[in-house]
């Protein structure tokens, strides 16, 4: 087991403040071309610059399994613990949370209880009908516990300038054309399609996952202003790409298929990794265990509170929602934290 490093806490707390924000903006305010576009270039781009921020905390989530989980020595035994002990906690902990969800939708007045729509989400055959719906996160990091130990044991048995060229083929095809291809369309072009199948190397999500386990090695010979410099001409690009996008009133909402995204991430992970002195490194400690649950809980709350808040201006009520939901469900999951082995079943907390 590595060493609990506070870098690691401090880039879980980003990731956590980042999704909690790009989901406050989402409610907040609405992407849609003519939507957006009515609004002053200045505040266009203070929307687009939130919503990039905003979309940095999952490549950094994954950075951090990918670092923390793979490298390890894994067997036929040590597989099945660490199946036993993490892969069946966590499906667990999510189903919990499935059937939380349904039962807050069916009270909320958002649908009524059907069976088989119950039965689907439990499944992972149906999302939950959440209105930008952040439980997509939940399936997919399921499947990349399932697949770690032989991730793991690949990245362990061959040399590195073996698999750069299958990653750097996956890396243009599932990161690189889908930015070329929102351009293209924007543009009324016809976009390149992606022939090859590259979802058995984990995809996107893959990815992100080696760079977190390598990217400290690939990048120890930049200097800390080169990597700044990088991310902040990366994060210059993004913006541009999706403004240009809009203008053309071509909806360009960036995910995580997008090679700007990555690079700006891992960038921030490895300048992070590189501090050495670490104040409140207690309160890092603490929001990184609750980051999880925090993810959990935080949709209900969210709804909730959009509903109660108004009436003054985007900036403003963004500000009062975000605030407002993360301190409330930091609150919760650190009091209900606090009870033995509700902690691990609720909120996955080791």
């Amino acid at each position: 087991m590595k060493e609990r490093k506070t870098w690691i806490d401090a880039t879980k707390s980003i990731a956590i403040v980042s999704v909690i924000l790009i989901h406050s903006l989402q409610e907040e305010y609405s992407f849609y071309p003519p939507d957006l576009n009515k609004l002053s270039t200045k505040h266009e781009l203070f929307a687009l610059i939130l919503f990039t921020i905003g979309r940095i905390g999952v490549p950094l989530f994954l950075m951090c399994t990918g670092f923390l989980l793979l490298g390890r020595d894994y067997n036929d035994k040590t597989t099945k613990r660490f199946w036993k002990r993490n892969v069946l906690g966590l499906v667990i902990t999510c189903e919990i949370w499935i059937a939380l969800y349904n039962i807050f939708l069916i009270l909320h007045g958002d649908e009524e209880f059907s069976i088989l729509t119950f039965f689907k989400t439990m499944t992972f055959t149906t999302p939950v009908n959440f209105t930008h719906n952040p439980t997509w996160y939940i399936p997919m990091i399921i499947g990349v516990y399932i697949f770690i130990p032989f991730l793991s044991s690949i990245l362990a048995k061959f040399d590195w300038k073996l698999l750069r060229i299958p990653f750097a083929i996956t890396t243009f095809y599932l990161l690189v054309l889908p930015v070329i291809n929102n351009v293209l369309l924007a543009y009324k072009k016809e976009p390149a399609i992606n022939q090859l199948y590259l979802n058995f190397s984990g995809g996107i999500y893959g990815v992100m996952i080696i760079c977190g386990y390598l990217g400290l090695k690939w990048l120890k010979k930049i200097s800390t202003p080169l990597l700044t410099l990088i991310t902040t001409v990366s994060f210059g690009s993004l913006l541009y790409l999706q403004f240009i996008c809009y203008q053309e009133d071509y909806e360009y909402r960036t995910w995580y298929d997008n090679i700007f995204l990555v690079i700006i991430a891992l960038c921030i992970f490895v300048i992070v990794s590189r501090k050495k002195q670490w104040h409140f490194a207690a309160l890092w400690k603490t929001l990184a265990n609750c980051s999880f649950g925090i993810y959990l809980i935080h949709k209900p709350i969210l709804m909730f509170m959009h509903n109660k808040v108004g009436g003054i201006n985007e900036p403003v009520n963004l500000f009062i929602i975000f605030i407002t939901v993360f301190g409330i469900s930091w609150l919760l999951v650190y009091m209900l934290g606090k009870i033995p082995k509700l902690n691990r079943i609720l909120f996955f907390m080791k």
